[in-house]
């Protein structure tokens, strides 16, 4: 078993973060190790058995969903960044909103990962039951923003209302979602976005932390009108 912290990932972040006590609040919200990759062989179907997921409590759900949400906006907010090569200020909040989200990322605990490497190979689906991919931020600036208020809004909520939190954990799930609002503010304020607007035009689903079949997430393409109902997931890069 592992947990996932992005590509951007910086073992300082997560000093800082046991520093501040949200990472030692939150360990007792992910697993123990798994059983193996190897598969399970039946006395009597003569067949290999698929290796079920644990099940995961409520209160590990939305630890892991509060992590998944922050990996997507790191993934994104970094992939926007390279995009912004004719506007420096444009590149620099983008950078500091994947980097928060990194940090965040850390404070929370990663991604959870349940068969480690093994999950990303060929045979894995036919051997362990594998998580659902984590969902992909929107490309475009408002929508981004957008999609950071709006997920941490719905998770404070969660938060609020879950049973089974210390208040260590409550507080520490709380402060990460905090910081996430702060930081969609930040970059919507930068680019003079109307957040209220933008998160009202967020499709239903939009801040799910699974992966979904539609819309579907694609980057911005050169040449050519993408598809409407692509146009929340794929638009253009940052301007200059």
């Amino acid at each position: 078993m592992k947990y996932r912290f992005g590509t951007g990932h910086n073992p300082q972040a997560v000093r800082r973060s046991a520093r501040l006590g949200v990472l030692g609040a939150l360990a007792a919200l992910a697993l123990g190790a798994c059983s193996g990759a190897p598969p399970v062989f039946s006395a009597v179907t003569g067949q290999t058995e698929v290796i079920v997921l644990p099940e995961l409590t409520a209160t590990q759900n939305l630890r892991d969903s509060v992590a998944r949400i922050d990996f997507a906006i790191a993934s994104r907010a970094e992939e926007m960044a390279d995009m912004a090569t004719q506007c420096g200020s444009c590149r620099l909040i983008l950078k500091q909103t994947g980097e928060a989200a990194q940090i965040r990322l850390a404070q929370s605990g990663g991604v959870w990962e349940p068969w480690g490497d093994f999950q990303s190979s060929e045979s894995a689906s036919s051997v362990v039951e594998l998580r659902p991919e984590v969902g992909g931020a929107p490309y475009q600036v408002g929508p981004l923003a957008a999609y950071m208020w709006a997920s941490a809004a719905a998770q404070l909520n969660e938060v609020a209302t879950v049973e089974g939190l210390s208040a260590a954990q409550r507080q520490g799930l709380s402060s990460i979602l905090a910081g996430r609002l702060g930081s969609a503010k930040l970059l919507a304020n930068h680019y003079g976005v109307d957040l209220d607007a933008q998160v009202a035009a967020l499709p239903e689903g939009a801040t799910q932390s699974f992966a979904v079949d539609t819309p579907v997430s694609q980057p911005p393409q050169s040449g050519g009108e993408l598809a409407e109902e692509h146009s929340y997931y794929a638009a253009e890069a940052p301007d200059a």
